[in-house]
């Protein structure tokens, strides 16, 4: 069986740009998965955790997130937490805004159980820095 889908991507991969979108896919998921694992080895947290607190600092986990992933909390002035819904439910964006004004992007991750422990973690950890949480809800 695997025999003749090979006899079928034969003619296909004659076609140069088939392969041209072949070699990037490849090399946008390795990038993706290269960046993500990278920012779960310098936090040791988990592959799968959208971002983690570790030695005062807020690290995102967000392969796609091109600013610093590495923000110490005590420059971290305020984190909005927002539930919308996305494309397969709901997920959360986190704002955060720095004390020195700075801008930083939106960090996008699903709506789980285990987010929303991670969450109520971050509001946590969040009064020991003097960080404010304000919390929206999009429906």
């Amino acid at each position: 069986m695997i025999e003749h889908f090979f006899d079928g991507l034969k003619p296909l991969w004659d076609i140069a740009i088939f392969r041209y979108a072949v070699f990037a896919n490849i090399s946008i998921i390795t990038f993706v998965f290269v960046r993500r694992l990278t920012a779960a080895y310098h936090s040791q947290g988990s592959f799968f955790s959208p971002y983690r607190i570790y030695k005062g600092e807020f690290c995102i986990h967000n392969a796609l997130y091109l600013r610093q992933r590495n923000i110490p909390l005590n420059e971290i002035k305020r984190i909005e937490v927002h539930c919308a819904h996305g494309r397969g439910g709901k997920i959360y964006i986190l704002n955060i805004e720095r004390k020195n004004g700075k801008p930083t992007g939106s960090v996008i991750f699903g709506k789980s159980k285990r987010n929303d422990r991670l969450l109520e973690k971050l509001e946590e950890d969040a009064q020991k820095y003097h960080i404010q949480i304000s919390k929206e809800t999009w429906d």
